[in-house]
């Protein structure tokens, strides 16, 4: 039955109830709101139609709350007149969304997903098909992968059911393993009719829900049919917008699904609605602030922001590179062989003083989001379908911070090149290529960084390829001091084939300086015997270094310690290091193992008797 709602928005802010929604919670800056009536329309076929006499400013807040709406769920209507033809009904603390002309390639065909009986659309990305180049992906197109994900948004606890299409299965877990009990848990599940019901505890939760079926992978300790679930906060897309940058009425452009971008480039701020879109490599013109995506949005394109101040992108919608080839050009879309990190198309390359929040990239042609070196905050931020080479995940800005974000690259995850920054509260799943966070590939000065709180619920390491780890630098011919780095707090879930490599003896000029690890968990390290089977299949390639060796430190390293390191539930100290710990260490740089009690104090002080030549 459709549901009618009659009310009116106000120029000045409302304060929100408990457990209800509102079309606004604080004054739009400047803006010039006349209470014009609006009538919303839910409907079967998930359009919203909006009449009467409605400013640009208006509509754009509309669009914001289109995807409850469309959801089918009621809005809660705010001061009614009283001649009006009301039905309200206070709204539930959650939203779903949903993308009106999503095809059947964007939909995943192995999932259904409902959060408190309504459901979400749940997209998929593939493996893309190749095109005669070697991009890193035959393994994954060869082995039928596939990502899963549904983004929802919540207020409080909710339940989630989720409903395996395609058979049953013998066990069903979340990861992070850690978060189980805490931010998820389980409620109950039936293996034979594939389903599983999911507590979410509370709003920021980003999981993986892992059915072992018969396309599990045993080894490798991964589901080849991966479905992820994010939990976005309730007031994300309303306090995200109402509270960007200053408007005028005529301001903000709505963006149509299939329209052109012409009519609103030049507008302060740019609203993309549901629907599927396409907006080619898109150069952001100045005069755009800011673009919102906004819940069941499907955009595919690349944001080409690196000539705009303060340019903010947020919503919950999804951008994806799908549509370019692998490594294509700006201007021609034209693929190269070598990595052209210059000329490539990002999904997002902004310029200074930016800010991106809430967003799903998706499908990257090369890396996913670039900074170049610029200030900025990034805030619950989603990449995956990352499987060919290049796909790298954040460069993290100088003097800013990459926080409540899920991270799946095909490359390095997190790129830590510049001063002052803060990596906290992610979740990863590491492809088979790049490190987690890198420091290499050419010599650099950087410090004060900060990394904390990081569940790795992956790595797919086949081997331990020079530039793979939690942290790597691999050879280059550069100088520079990398000093006062903090990692502390991290879990690395399943076989991990390698933690560090730190090649420095092969790049004399580089220097380290004070890196400090603090509370590392690592389950298991992959067994060196084991890198050519690990495939099942012989799908994936092994990639292991000759010397076998699993965690290297050498060359010039003054004060890297390891405080509480835990191996398969052992704590790593220096008699250890070499034998459970597996690290070697060439040349005499300063390393140090603790295990956290008072016993240990002592080694803190510079030993190097874990050296191995």
């Amino acid at each position: 039955m459709a549901l009618a709602i009659v009310g009116s928005l106000m120029e000045d802010a409302m304060v929100p109830q408990l457990n209800r929604r509102s079309t606004a919670t604080k004054r739009v800056a400047s803006a010039k709101i006349d209470s014009p009536k609006l009538f919303y329309r839910g409907t079967t076929d998930s359009q919203v139609r909006v009449a009467s006499r409605s400013s640009p400013v208006v509509l754009g807040l509309v669009a914001i709350v289109v995807s409850c709406v469309s959801a089918g769920r009621p809005m809660a209507a705010q001061r009614p007149e009283p001649h009006q033809d009301v039905s309200v009904i206070q709204d539930e603390p959650w939203a779903v969304f949903r993308t009106p002309g999503l095809s059947d390639s964007q939909r995943s065909p192995f999932y259904r997903v409902e959060v408190q009986g309504q459901t979400a659309d749940v997209y998929v990305t593939r493996p893309p098909a190749g095109d005669g180049r070697t991009d890193g992906a035959a393994f994954d197109r060869a082995d039928r992968r596939s990502f899963s994900f549904a983004t929802f948004q919540c207020g409080k606890a909710v339940d989630v059911r989720v409903q395996k299409v395609n058979g049953t299965f013998q066990k069903v877990r979340l990861r992070p393993s850690r978060k189980v009990g805490v931010d998820f848990d389980i409620l109950q599940q039936d293996a034979q009719a594939g389903w599983v019901k999911i507590r979410v505890h509370k709003p920021g939760a980003k999981f993986s829900v892992e059915f072992i079926d018969q396309h599990f992978r045993q080894r490798r300790d991964i589901p080849r049919d991966a479905l992820l679930l994010f939990a976005d906060p309730m007031d994300d897309e309303r306090q995200q917008f109402v509270g960007g940058p200053e408007t005028n009425d005529g301001d903000i452009g709505v963006v149509m699904p299939g329209a052109s971008l012409a009519s609103v480039e030049n507008k302060p701020v740019v609203v993309f609605q549901p629907g599927v879109h396409r907006i080619g490599d898109w150069k952001v013109p100045r005069s755009v602030q800011r673009i919102h995506l906004q819940g069941g949005a499907y955009v595919m394109g690349a944001i080409d922001a690196r000539s705009v101040d303060g340019l903010t992108l947020t919503g919950s919608g999804i951008l994806s590179g799908e549509d370019f080839p692998w490594r294509a050009q700006h201007g021609s879309n034209e693929p190269v062989m070598h990595d052209p990190w210059k000329t490539s198309i990002k999904l997002v390359d902004v310029g200074p003083n930016f800010t991106i929040q809430g967003v799903t990239l998706v499908n990257a042609p090369h890396f996913v989001c670039n900074t170049f070196d610029h200030g900025g905050t990034i805030r619950n931020v989603k990449i995956l379908g990352s499987w060919r080479w290049n796909n790298d995940g954040f460069d993290v800005p100088r003097n800013g911070i990459v926080e409540d974000c899920f991270v799946s690259a095909f490359d390095d995850a997190f790129k830590l090149y510049h001063d002052h920054a803060m990596v906290r509260n992610c979740v990863v799943w590491q492809m088979n290529n790049g490190a987690v966070f890198q420091l290499g590939w050419f010599g650099k000065t950087v410090s004060d960084v900060r990394v904390s709180h990081i569940d790795v619920i992956h790595t797919e390491y086949t081997g331990t390829n020079e530039n793979w780890g939690l942290v790597s630098m691999a050879r280059h011919d550069g100088a520079g001091v990398i000093e006062d780095f903090v990692f502390e707090d991290i879990v690395m879930e399943g076989p991990v084939a390698r933690m560090m490599g730190l090649h420095l003896h092969e790049s004399p000029r580089q220097k380290v300086r004070d890196m400090r690890f603090r509370d590392i968990t690592v389950d298991r390290w992959l067994d060196p015997s084991d890198y050519h089977n690990i495939a099942e299949t012989g799908n994936v390639p092994s990639q292991a270094d000759p010397s076998g060796e699993t965690n290297v430190v050498g060359g010039d390293v003054q004060g890297l310690t390891f405080e509480r390191l835990r191996v398969a539930g052992e704590f790593i100290n220096q008699q250890n290091s070499q034998t459970t710990g597996r690290f070697t260490v060439i040349g005499s740089p300063e390393i140090s193992f603790a295990s956290g009690g008072a016993s240990d104090d002592h080694s803190k002080s510079g030993s190097r008797d874990a050296r191995q030549h």
